[in-house]
């Protein structure tokens, strides 16, 4: 369900909204850098 957005679809029978796919990756790199660079500023 996830590659597929929310699994809408419009009134010609199209794929609707599969761009929340692509926002909850952005969102996940978003997140994940931010932690990357948080631990690497970390002293060992």
């Amino acid at each position: 369900m996830f590659i597929s957005g929310l699994g809408a679809f419009d009134a010609n029978g199209q794929q609707a909204e599969t761009d929340v796919k692509y926002k909850a990756i952005a969102l996940f790199n978003e997140s994940w850098t931010i932690a990357f660079r948080f631990l690497k500023a970390i002293p060992t």
